[in-house]
């Protein structure tokens, strides 16, 4: 699963971090802000990450300021589950499915964000 979720950073402009659970995933928007490092654009989180999962992961990050930074989460969980009911109203931007399509979904929005932040061709 990490492998084709790594592949949807592997492109030009794209910088991707990767955290194995949800508190080391804290930690490290946190040592990025202290650094007065700019926030991500977005983040990516697994509702059934180790340690600290996905919903607290994201209430956490949304009570640290993060309010503009797009977070998107990825479930297992059907639609209508009280897990994925719980996640989603974790403070998500968007939730998707583990399936091709989500993995599809993220890409569009990780492609729309950079369209929109890329200078306009000079010629």
């Amino acid at each position: 699963r990490l492998a084709i979720s790594n592949q949807l950073f592997a492109r030009p402009g794209v910088e991707a971090r990767v955290a194995c659970n949800g508190q080391e995933a804290l930690d490290i928007v946190r040592k990025l802000a202290d650094q007065g490092e700019p926030p991500f654009d977005l983040v990516l989180l697994d509702n059934q990450m180790p340690v600290l999962d996905g919903a607290e992961c994201c209430r956490r990050l949304r009570a640290m300021g993060f309010a503009d930074v797009c977070i998107i989460g990825m479930t297992g969980d059907p639609t209508g589950s009280s897990d994925r009911a719980a996640f989603e109203r974790a403070g998500l931007d968007a939730c998707v499915d583990k399936t091709m399509d989500g993995l599809e979904a993220v890409r569009a929005r990780i492609t729309a964000m950079m369209l929109a932040v890329e200078p306009p061709d000079a010629g």
